[in-house]
C-alpha cells in the first residue's frame, strides 16, 4: 500500500460524486438523503474555493480510493471522510486519518475532531487506532484529536 492525500482539484468532481452518493456513505452520514448531481457540482465548486474547507482525494498508486477533507474553524477542523466501496476494509481509513493529522498541522489546525454514526463500526476503530479520545454523544461519538502535542488526556471534553 503506497497511500497519499491530494487536493481536490474540478477533475476529481465526478468520482467525489459517486463515492459520496454510495448508499452505505449516505447511511453513515449525518444528512442520509442522497445528493442530486446539480447540488454536488455546486457544493463541490463552491468548497473549491472555500479557504475553510481543504478537500483531499486518498490515492493508493494513484488510484483514488475515497476522499477526506478538513472543515476549518480557527484552530479546529471537522474531519469528514468516506472509502469507495471496492476499497473498504483494507485500512485506508485509518491511514487516511493518520495523513490528515500532518496535514492539518500544516495549515495551522492544532485539535481535529470526527462524529461517528454509533454503528459506524469501521469509522470508530480507524478514529480510536489513531489516537483520537472518544467522547459518547446521544447519537453519535465524537473523536477529538490534538494535533500539537498528540496527547488527548488533557482535552476539554465540554468543547
Amino acid at each position: 500500500m503506497s497511500l497519499n492525500l491530494r487536493l481536490c482539484t474540478l477533475r476529481d468532481v465526478e468520482i467525489i460524486y459517486n463515492i459520496s452518493n454510495d448508499p452505505k456513505v449516505r447511511k453513515n452520514s449525518l444528512n442520509i438523503d442522497e445528493i442530486s448531481y446539480e447540488n454536488h457540482i455546486k457544493w463541490y465548486k463552491d468548497s473549491l474555493i472555500n479557504a475553510n474547507r481543504i478537500m483531499y482525494v486518498i490515492q493508493d498508486k494513484h488510484v483514488i480510493v475515497g476522499q477526506i477533507r478538513l472543515d476549518k474553524q480557527d484552530d479546529r477542523a471537522i474531519i469528514s471522510y468516506s472509502i469507495e466501496k471496492n476499497s473498504r476494509n483494507k485500512g485506508y481509513g485509518s491511514k487516511a486519518l493518520n495523513l490528515i493529522k500532518s496535514e492539518a498541522l500544516k495549515n495551522n489546525i492544532s485539535t481535529i475532531e470526527g462524529v461517528v454514526k454509533k454503528d459506524n463500526i469501521a469509522s470508530k476503530a480507524a478514529f480510536k487506532k489513531n489516537g483520537f479520545l472518544e467522547i459518547e454523544e446521544q447519537n453519535y461519538f465524537r473523536y477529538i484529536y490534538s494535533i500539537k502535542d498528540g496527547d488527548n488526556t488533557e482535552i476539554n471534553k465540554d468543547r
